[in-house]
């Protein structure tokens, strides 16, 4: 689980690096950062729905299928770095199916009916 929220923000330590490197302004590698959170913040409303009315298995493959294809665009950063930034939308529409996962888990599992006291 920790490396899904780190993959996205592989880009913010070598921020200055990527800005020299492939001659770009600092605005568009910040903007990579900000659309990953602002995509996050965004699905995460209906991909609780979808942990809700499908279930874990679809969620985590949703949230799977999406972080690959943005990991592939991620590799094409030596043709542009727009891919970056086209991955970093997928990695952050995929996210929350992955991260919110565990919080639905515990809180079933530990739901009053769940507990016997």
């Amino acid at each position: 689980m920790l490396l899904i929220g780190i993959a996205n923000n592989a880009v913010i330590p070598l921020e200055h690096k990527i800005t020299v490197i492939y001659d770009i302004s600092e605005g568009k590698v910040t903007l990579s950062v900000i659309l990953s959170f602002l995509i996050f913040s965004i699905i995460n409303f209906p991909a609780n729905h979808i942990i809700d009315t499908k279930g874990l298995r679809v969620s985590f493959l949703i949230g799977t299928s999406l972080y690959t294809i943005g990991i592939f665009f991620y590799v094409f950063i030596n043709k542009s770095y727009y891919f970056v930034i086209i991955g970093t939308v997928f990695m952050g529409l995929g996210q929350p199916f992955i991260m919110n996962c565990p919080a639905k888990v515990a809180a079933f599992w530990f739901s009053p009916k769940n507990v016997n006291i």
